[in-house]
């Protein structure tokens, strides 16, 4: 018998402010640790840990601020340090298929490829060369052989070149059957990404529960969702499948001054396989976390931090989070609890 422990988290979007509060003094490079230290613990302690990079990785040149003047939705970028960033404080796979993967236009998405391999991130849901397109991600982890596929409902109304139709999944449900169909004989658990739904708001619709239950039927073990930048609930299935509908944002800028779009959480994960079966979920938890925003000199900080419910019960917050944030950690904690089902969401420092 093999156990496993997995790890999953929502949105990365690290934006231009984001961007720039790590930016070293007097220099034109950049350090992310600051962002991840306090989660990073509950991130390397997993033997798989997942999130959605939400932003290109083209270079360290200035940060795109306008909007795409046809759609007017944003368009990003982040420098490439994000990526060594990811995996010193624990990543180890990355879900790019999603409504900013061509911001940066097709040499973006080819870039942000690049990077993340020269940085050893595993990633799917978008793709260099139509062969690469063709090929599962499997990861072993312990012996345990891991599918993870990776889907988007959209690219924010940018065209995918014709030529490269290829490069980007995009949610499709005979394509994802046809996946889960040739996936499954290869791994002992499978990972579905799905970057869908309405953004901020808190409940799943129709449509992504439908899917939800389509790929469940399919062969999926694990769904998690991402787009809204809120959270959404948790179902459990009585053959013991996960689907999470939205992670939330794990970094984020507040956005549209919705409080709801700084909450995340971890999800954590315990996952068993014994001799000639395939593996099963046996545990579930999480850690809600809060990214907290700072002003020091006019200049803005941004990090993620545990939101436990210990430290809420003995008022045991650091001493520079601010009353209002502290208020709202509070609350938002008591939202999470409630949304995923649960009075006593703990950290568990080896998921024991």
């Amino acid at each position: 018998m093999t156990e496993i422990k997995i790890a999953a988290v929502g949105d990365l979007l690290i934006n231009g402010k984001i961007c720039m509060s790590v930016k070293q003094k007097g220099k034109n490079t950049y350090n992310f640790d600051y962002l991840f230290e306090e989660v990073a613990p509950q991130l390397q302690e997993a033997d798989l840990t997942l999130g959605n990079l939400e932003i290109p990785l083209k270079g360290n040149r200035a940060f795109i601020k306008k909007r795409n003047p046809k759609t007017g939705c944003p368009l990003f970028n982040a420098p490439e340090e994000l990526a060594a960033a990811l995996k010193r404080n624990g990543f180890d796979v990355l879900s790019t298929a999603n409504n900013h993967c061509l911001d940066n236009g097709m040499d973006g998405l080819l870039r942000t490829l690049e990077v993340l391999d020269e940085n050893h991130l595993a990633h799917t849901g978008t793709f260099a060369s139509r062969d690469q397109s063709k090929q599962f991600l499997i990861m072993d982890v312990k012996g345990i052989k891991v599918g993870i596929l990776s889907y988007t409902q959209g690219t924010n109304r940018i065209a995918i070149p014709k030529d490269a139709l290829w490069s980007i999944n995009l949610i499709n449900e005979d394509k994802m059957i046809k996946d889960l169909a040739e996936i499954k004989p290869l791994t002992d658990l499978i990972i579905v990404s799905l970057h869908f739904g309405n953004e901020y708001h808190k409940k799943p619709d129709q449509k992504q529960k439908k899917l939800v239950k389509t790929l469940f039927q399919y062969g999926a073990d694990i769904i998690l969702g991402s787009h809204p930048h809120v959270l959404q609930p948790l179902i459990r299935t009585k053959s013991n499948k996960i689907a999470i509908f939205s992670l939330g944002n794990f970094i984020s800028i507040r956005l549209r001054n919705n409080p709801y779009t700084n909450n995340g959480l971890i999800l954590q994960l315990r996952v068993k396989k014994e001799e000639c079966s395939r593996a099963i979920i046996t545990e579930v938890d999480w850690v809600p976390t809060w990214t907290l925003r700072r002003f020091k000199k006019g200049t803005a900080s941004y990090r993620i931090l545990p939101n436990l419910q210990k430290e809420i019960q003995l008022q045991n917050f650091r001493e520079d989070i601010p009353l209002i944030d502290k208020k709202m950690m509070e609350k938002m904690h008591a939202y999470t609890s409630s949304l995923l089902k649960r009075r006593k969401p703990v950290l568990r420092k080896k998921y024991q």
